[in-house]
């Protein structure tokens, strides 16, 4: 019991068990048929190697619920995972309060470490994808490697922030900041090639193993490799370089009760990062990149494309069995970091976007049934041009344009009383 009230606990236990399997034929295993370029005999997809693996993760946690003063409510957590093996075991603490300054006004704040080991298919296996290498102006195959050599990774975070409440209104606003160190990426295949063409030429042995990382074809029968004849290229999974990032989101609400017994509200959301600061790291001793991706597409390293701030904006009317609502949608401009000048600066800047929404929503009671009807992307607005495969951002934008749902429900049975 604490001064606020009555202290309330929870605990666990869990295990969750992983299994992965990979039985090749004699030609597509690169023990048996490792081919002439030990990618296997095929053109295109990469062979493999057979795996028989499983993996045991147990976890015990447990977690405090203390009201140490009628404004003041604090929450304790701690979760311990044994993943066995190479990877090991974590502990890991979280700590959080609420505080009540006003009846209408509440700050927030949180801290917590973070654990994430790797999974059984990221330590082995071989995947291949075909993307556009842009040093040989051509589709290639590029194989994904497993790594048993990987380290989990692990996070620091706290985030920091206001809540205020008055009458139908309501406004939330809150800072976060990660810092991860040995996050799980795969490698980008345009940091290779661009490293492996550098190389090209030079007689140093420590370009061999970055060289390596490429299979070239001698179209020319000299034998000397150049970037035109690149026919494959070989990523991994690795532990990346450590990354912070910090960003604040804001979400606003306000509601209206109308006299006919209807409800109007109107509110928005939005989120804006501040910074994502990557370490360089290094691919066969080579320093790769680093700095500040905000802001970019990030076709050039392996982080998702980033925009600086998104943010939503809606209106919801319900009377009766009836809700109609809209939204409008903006996506920031963001800039394609790799070299514009190389593309005559087409494609320089991915442009902004807005879209908006609407739906409809029928519910009566007396049918038990839900009927909707909606129309998103309504001004049917095409995605803004990247100097892409697509032509577009498949990552952040959505390439349909005005498209129309229908929805109806039935629910059968009483109420449950």
């Amino acid at each position: 019991q604490a001064q606020g009230g009555a202290i309330s606990w929870a605990a666990g236990f869990q295990v969750r068990k992983e299994t992965y399997e990979v039985d090749p034929s004699d030609l597509t295993d690169l023990n048996v048929t490792p081919g002439p370029g030990g990618t296997g005999p095929y053109s295109f997809l990469a062979g493999t190697t057979s795996a028989d693996e499983d993996q045991t993760i147990y976890a015990i946690f447990g977690e405090l619920q203390v009201p140490l003063y009628d404004n003041l409510n604090m929450q304790f957590a701690v979760r311990y995972e044994d993943y066995g093996g190479d990877v090991g075991s974590t502990f890991d603490p979280k700590v959080a309060a609420k505080w009540d300054v006003t009846d209408n006004f509440a700050l927030r704040g949180s801290a917590q470490t973070s654990f994430r080991g790797p999974t059984l298919n990221q330590l082995s296996g071989v995947g291949t994808t075909l993307q556009f290498v842009s040093a040989a102006s051509a589709f290639k195959a590029v194989d994904q490697f497993g790594n048993p050599n990987l380290s989990p990774e692990s996070a620091f975070s706290f985030n920091v922030g206001g809540i205020y409440e008055q009458g139908g209104f309501f406004a939330s606003l809150d800072y976060y900041n990660f810092d991860f160190s040995d996050p799980i990426i795969v490698e980008e295949q345009s940091n290779i090639v661009n490293a492996a063409v550098a190389a090209l030429g030079t007689a140093t042995t420590d370009d061999d193993a970055i060289l390596n990382r490429i299979t070239f074809t001698d179209n020319n029968n000299d034998g000397i490799n150049q970037p035109n004849e690149i026919a494959r290229v070989r990523t991994g999974v690795v532990n990346g370089p450590d990354i912070q990032t910090s960003g604040i989101d804001l979400r606003m609400q306000n509601n209206w009760g109308l006299a006919n017994g209807s409800e109007f509200s109107v509110g928005a959301d939005a989120t804006y990062i501040i910074e994502y600061q990557v370490d360089p790291y290094f691919v066969e001793g080579i320093a790769i990149g680093g700095g500040d991706y905000v802001g970019q597409f990030n076709r050039s390293n392996f982080t998702r494309s980033m925009p600086q701030w998104k943010a939503n904006l809606f209106a919801n009317y319900a009377i009766g069995e009836h809700n109609f609502r809209a939204v409008m949608r903006h996506i920031d401009s963001y800039k394609d970091e790799r070299a514009a000048a190389a593309r005559g600066g087409v494609g320089e800047k991915i442009d902004s976007q807005t879209t908006f929404d609407l739906f409809y929503n029928w519910s009566p009671e007396a049918l038990g049934l839900e009927v909707g009807l909606g129309v998103v992307n309504v001004t049917d607005e095409d995605p803004p041009f990247a100097a892409f495969d697509t032509s577009y951002d498949p990552y952040t934008h959505n390439p349909f344009g005005r498209t129309w749902k229908i929805s109806l429900t039935k629910r059968f049975g009483g109420s449950g009383n």
